[in-house]
């Protein structure tokens, strides 16, 4: 079981939830000759540490319906511009949720890859979407159970450690699932409604009414974690 690790956070607890290989280039957007240059060459130095800090993300771990994408040369995961790194957490109760929250986030980061596809083969960026939809509309629950059981981890943080010294890291890794939580949450609506006009039919339409109501669950319980954590949104 594994967790994502990003390599630009300021300070490193266990893990924080930035991807480079997105932020880093979505921030050289607008930039031209040497400014862009010396951005990009930023973004690769800091993918780089991360590729060499985590494993690529396995499709087959969101939906078996991925598996055709697990090889590492067709894994979008596994790209400069859509990485998701995971590492265990050092954390044998942690692991299981952890896994939890990773899914979610490839969920939402596999739409951002399907929304870049449909602009060379739509074909297969429907077909992808076809099965990342119903996904997509159940993160709602998901994000609710994963952080319940963040929350119930960051009430009694001494479960999860054999020695004190290990204390203050499992309290860093269970704030940085809510983190992530927090982020990812707020993502699906955006990722639902570029899906849909992908994906089209009946199974779009349907969930279109859904996209308020996720944006509300899903940010109620990650900030009511990180409230319990005690950690600043």
């Amino acid at each position: 079981m594994r967790i994502l690790l990003a390599a630009l956070a300021a300070t490193t607890v266990s893990f924080t939830f930035i991807t480079p290989a997105q932020a880093g280039f979505a921030e050289c957007a607008g930039k031209e000759d040497s400014k862009l240059e010396k951005c990009e060459a930023k973004a690769l130095k800091s993918l780089a540490k991360l590729r060499a800090n985590t494993t690529a993300y396995k499709p087959s771990d969101l939906d078996k319906g991925f598996g055709h994408l697990d090889g590492d040369d067709v894994n979008p995961f596994n790209t400069d511009h859509h990485y998701f790194g995971v590492k265990d957490t050092g954390f044998e109760k942690l692991n299981e949720v952890a896994a939890a929250a990773n899914k979610i986030s490839a969920a939402v980061r596999m739409a951002n890859y399907v929304g870049d596809l449909n602009k060379t083969d739509k074909a297969a960026a429907q077909k992808l979407g076809g099965t990342l939809l119903p996904i997509l509309k159940s993160l709602d629950a998901s994000v609710k159970d994963v952080t319940e059981k963040a929350k119930a981890l960051a009430a009694s943080p001494n479960d999860l450690v054999a020695s004190p010294m290990e204390l203050p890291k499992a309290v860093g890794a269970v704030g940085g699932i809510v983190t992530q939580l927090g982020g990812t949450a707020a993502k699906i609506p955006g990722a639902l409604t570029a899906l849909m006009p992908i994906v089209k039919g009946a199974a779009a339409a349907a969930v279109e009414n859904a996209v308020g109501d996720v944006t509300d669950a899903v940010n109620d319980a990650a900030g009511g974690a990180l409230d319990k954590a005690g950690i600043k949104k």
